[in-house]
């Protein structure tokens, strides 16, 4: 499936060797609902705020005529020097229905003549029971840069809706982010790597920050070859120097439509960081030992011998929570069936009392590790985990991962692991 988008989205990345120790890499935009890979593994979304009033901006020329009680908030969008204003206009409702959220995709000063958004709402409760709730529209920007390259870009805007307590902790209303990148391949010490840009700061220059020592822009490299971009040691802003197989590289003359970036031999030498490992479906887990919050010691997958589910989730987590009633089914149907079942908490610390209680007033399996080191807790750390939840299901039998990502998400849960126990169970009669 990657492989696949890539080959259909990405332009193969032209390099030239020079006397320099040099590689020029070209790249093509990609949105990010045509690399559905991405977003998993690499925690790329840093929501940018941006402060409402219902002072008309001096940019605006025209507004719909039917809005009741707008508020408006301007961003500077494109290269450094020669950015666009975005206006972002709010028409709050008096009840629960939807805000009405306008965006001047075309810069043109016009929050009349763009295509409609329609709010995506979306709700998550906390562990003291607070509701957060929020909408989300995503509009696409067209962009021009001074070289001639083109782009749409699109952008995810959230708005907290007025009962929700991040407002009145005085955040404000609006947030947005990025959901582009640009993609392609470049040739390094003789290996090719797919990679990527990612404009974190969602300013649409892939610059970044003009100064500091982090430009807020990540160069996302397949470096360990699992057809994803993985957290550790795959995402290097752009500023900081990288070790790749002894090598130190720097990056260089990125362009502010992300479009091309050179890759210099560093005169410093930085330590490697090696990227998590390959846990496709196919490839062996990595062992390790732990203790349940029951007491029993484990050797994993060694005392695991059947179809196993190892999960790495938290309390704390609104995508988990919402994975729970799926969880706690399945558990209830296939337990007597051959299932299997670790997880790995990544709570706080301190919250093992707290954790131990939501796994059993919520049903869920009982063999629960807990390490108390939220995103440092050492499986975590060992299977490279940067975003959950994050599951695996494994065949004790040969330690190898049969299963794995959205396969074991929501309602296909459950299809899936009955799907694992009858070839399991139809393997040990042969």
């Amino acid at each position: 499936m990657f492989n696949a988008l890539m080959a259909c989205i990405t332009f193969t990345g032209l390099f030239t060797q020079s006397p320099s120790n040099s590689v020029a890499v070209r790249l093509r935009p990609a949105e990010m609902s045509a690399i559905p890979r991405i977003m998993p593994k690499v925690i790329v979304i840093r929501p940018q705020s941006l402060n409402l009033t219902n002072e008309y901006p001096e940019t605006l020329i025209k507004i719909p005529a039917n809005l009741k009680r707008p508020v408006f908030g301007t961003l500077k969008f494109g290269a450094v020097g020669a950015e666009k204003t975005i206006t972002i206009g709010v028409d709050e409702a008096e009840d629960d229905t939807p805000p009405r959220i306008l965006v001047d995709a075309n810069a043109n000063g016009d929050l009349s003549d763009d295509p409609p958004l329609k709010p995506y709402k979306s709700q998550f409760v906390r562990n003291d029971g607070v509701t957060l709730t929020e909408y989300t529209v995503a509009p696409t920007i067209p962009m021009e840069y001074e070289d001639g390259s083109k782009s749409l870009l699109t952008l995810n805007i959230r708005w907290l809706a007025p009962a929700d307590v991040r407002r009145s902790n005085g955040r404000s209303p609006i947030l947005y982010y990025a959901n582009y990148f640009t993609t392609g391949e470049m040739t390094l010490g003789g290996h090719t790597y797919k990679i990527a840009l990612s404009d974190t700061l969602a300013k649409g220059d892939f610059r970044g920050r003009p100064t500091g020592d982090y430009a807020g822009v990540l160069l996302l490299m397949d470096i360990n070859g699992n057809e994803a971009f993985d957290g550790k040691g795959e995402a290097i802003d752009i500023r900081q120097p990288f070790n790749i197989r002894g090598t130190t590289y720097e990056v260089t003359n990125v362009a502010p439509s992300g479009q091309s970036l050179t890759l210099s031999k560093s005169k410093i030498s930085v330590p490697e960081i090696p990227p998590p490992p390959d846990l496709r479906v196919g490839k062996p887990v990595v062992p390790f030992e732990g203790a349940t919050i029951g007491g029993k010691r484990i050797d994993f997958p060694k005392d695991y011998h059947g179809v196993t589910l190892l999960y790495f989730w938290g309390s704390w987590c609104g995508d988990c929570k919402a994975e729970v009633p799926y969880m706690a089914q399945a558990w209830a149907q296939l337990k007597d069936k051959g299932l299997s079942y670790l997880g790995i908490s990544l709570d706080f610390p301190n919250e093992g009392k707290q954790f131990a209680e939501f796994v059993k007033s919520h049903q869920l399996p009982p063999d629960q590790i807990y390490a108390g080191k939220h995103w440092s807790a050492d499986i975590a750390v060992l299977y490279g985990v940067t975003s959950i939840p994050t599951a695996y299901l494994v065949d004790g039998a040969t330690g190898k991962v049969i299963a794995g990502g959205d396969d074991l998400i929501g309602d296909r849960l459950i299809p899936t692991l009955e799907k694992a126990l009858a070839h399991h169970k139809k393997d040990k009669k042969q």
